[in-house]
């Protein structure tokens, strides 16, 4: 029996909660249904690796044993694996386990939306919750906007490792669309040690005008004008009509 090789290495984020799968350990050449006994041994240059990791004694099964510290202030694990048989055949091997920060997440991007050209300045567009795993303050800024522009600003007033921040209509902005229909808005979020960007797009709506139609000047004078003869027309039928019915025919005597 032995291990494939003398160093068994993984990778894992520096936020996994106690209990939290890391590997598992498999020496060549032991029976299927053979037992097999682990021994945790410390490592002379790790010291104070074996507390932070259990292994099944049993099973082989490597596990979180309590919370880890971050990657920044400790990285680097390692402690020795002893596997014995039911024939009393051993097997050593190193566990080095290095535990890595994660940056951000910006859980409600990438995204779409759609806004007029009427948008009033310091609207809310857009917000989206920013969480870091690995449990670090998280600040996020505007990265830069497609086509450039600065009709948009990214607002954030809260901090710890889960915060809102919102996409918001600059000040005065200037929103057309027969100049610009879309735009890609990137939000850069950091905690200090990785970064990661969200995508907005944000399109601009096809204004529906209606617009009322207002005839040139000289068509209302036209219409006067074809309009005189009519008049004068039936005023004389009626002086006509008046004279026939109500004036007396005079007699000549």
């Amino acid at each position: 029996m032995a291990f494939s090789t003398p160093t068994i290495s993984a990778k894992i984020p520096d936020h996994l909660p106690a209990g939290s799968f890391v590997t598992l350990l498999e020496p060549d050449g032991a029976d299927y249904a053979e037992v097999v006994n682990y021994t945790v041994l410390q490592h002379p240059s790790y010291p104070n690796s074996m507390e932070y990791f259990n292994v099944g004694e049993t099973s082989g099964q490597i596990t979180v044993a309590k919370r880890l510290l971050k990657a920044k202030v400790k990285s680097d694990y390692a402690f020795l694996v002893r596997a014995k048989d039911s024939c009393n055949t051993t097997a050593t091997a190193t566990v080095s386990i290095q535990t890595q920060n994660m940056p951000p997440e910006v859980l409600g991007m990438p995204n779409i939306i759609s806004i007029t050209e009427e948008t009033e300045g310091d609207t809310v567009l857009y917000t989206t919750i920013v969480e870091d795993p690995s449990g670090d303050s998280v600040c996020c800024s505007l990265e830069s906007t497609l086509p450039k522009t600065n009709n948009f600003v990214v607002f954030g007033n809260d901090t710890g490792i889960r915060v809102n921040y919102s996409v918001m209509a600059s000040d005065a902005p200037a929103f057309s669309y027969r100049q610009y229909n879309s735009y890609i808005v990137k939000l850069c979020c950091d905690d200090d040690e990785d970064k990661s960007t969200g995508v907005l797009i944000v399109n601009i709506k096809k204004p529906n005008k209606t617009t009322t139609y207002e005839p040139p000047g000289w068509f209302m004078i036209s219409i006067a004008i074809s309009c005189t003869p009519i008049f004068l027309m039936a005023l004389m039928a009626c002086v006509v009509l008046i004279q026939t019915m109500f004036v007396p025919e005079q007699r000549a005597d």
